[in-house]
């Protein structure tokens, strides 16, 4: 038997022997960004037992994030909740990113063995909220709608019309033209018009220099 059969049949075991004290949801899919929050139930027996919520794949080496005797801190991504009077213990993660996911285990603490049930949470990349645009082509973009999407700093999404064609336009893709106009373009279309004005309105300060033959012509003359 091979090892991931052997991994998955503890798993099973381990749902089995905590479902008739502790229960959940075995899979959760989110979006990048977004915020989960999933509730355990659990025996009235356990209403004043310490709940905490760790990752990893293996139970005797997973990482307590949070456990409900503990204050969450205001600006953690990960909040415990128990609410004994509905015998409920829920998680919460917010900003989900794509590293978050993986295996997660919520459990009971007891004197003896922990009650204990896994969780896998995937987390998948969706498409940015963006601004949306219904356009045949780029030169109709309306200029106030341009600008207010690169002063919010989120991208703009282009639908062209007549075309199955979704185009999502991040802001630095006009702005590097921008800078690349400001610091390449600029200066040299304004060296060009000083020199036209110089040659227009600087009068001559050397004479001009005679050919061969105008010299020859001069001497003989002479």
């Amino acid at each position: 038997m091979t090892h991931c059969k052997i991994q998955k049949k503890k798993r099973i075991f381990f749902h089995l022997q905590g479902a008739f004290h502790l229960s959940g949801p075995q899979e959760v899919e989110r979006t990048a960004g977004d915020t989960m929050s999933i509730s355990f139930r659990y025996n009235h027996f356990y209403e004043n037992h310490v709940k905490y919520w760790c990752r990893g794949y293996y139970w005797n080496y997973c990482n307590v994030l949070r456990r409900s005797d503990e204050r969450s801190p205001p600006d953690g991504r990960v909040k415990v909740s128990d609410n004994k009077g509905s015998h409920t213990f829920t998680v919460t993660m917010t900003d989900l990113k794509v590293e978050d996911g993986g295996w997660y285990w919520c459990a009971i603490e007891r004197v003896s063995r922990h009650v204990k049930v896994s969780l896998e949470l995937k987390v998948t990349v969706g498409m940015r909220p963006c601004l949306h645009l219904a356009l045949t082509c780029m030169k109709e973009a309306p200029l106030h709608l341009l600008v207010f999407a690169l002063l919010q700093g989120a991208p703009f999404c282009i639908l062209t019309t007549g075309t199955p064609f979704h185009w999502l336009v991040e802001p630095w893709f006009f702005l590097r033209w921008v800078l690349f106009a400001v610091l390449v373009l600029i200066p040299a279309l304004l060296q060009v018009v000083l020199n036209r004005l110089v040659m227009i309105h600087v009068p001559e300060v050397f004479p001009r220099s005679y050919t061969n033959a105008e010299h020859v012509h001069r001497h003989r003359q002479q």
